[in-house]
């Protein structure tokens, strides 16, 4: 999983993540993809079984995903066993 500092706008120019508080930053599928380390198509499966992180919709094909949002969805899915991974791939079923 790459961090935030790497992270490319794809008008050319990096974010700078120090200018403005996490919670402001908005990426979009394609960006939040490369910080998760996922395809943006797992991330548009997961929209719409509704266990992926939470996300903004901002018009009818306007997606974008909070920094805060993207962390905490992260986190919460932290294991300490391979059995608590496995528990909760059978209770999102």
């Amino acid at each position: 999983m790459r961090g935030y500092g790497s992270l490319l706008c794809y008008s050319g120019r990096s974010l700078n993540l120090r200018s403005r508080p996490l919670t402001t930053y908005c990426l979009t599928p394609a960006q939040a993809a490369e910080v998760l380390g996922c395809a943006v198509q797992t991330l548009a499966h997961w929209r719409c079984k509704g266990n992926g992180p939470p996300y903004v919709c901002l018009g009818p094909r306007m997606v974008r995903y909070l920094v805060t949002d993207l962390d905490a969805w992260r986190n919460g899915r932290r294991v300490r066993h391979t059995t608590e991974a496995q528990a909760r791939e059978l209770t999102a079923r």
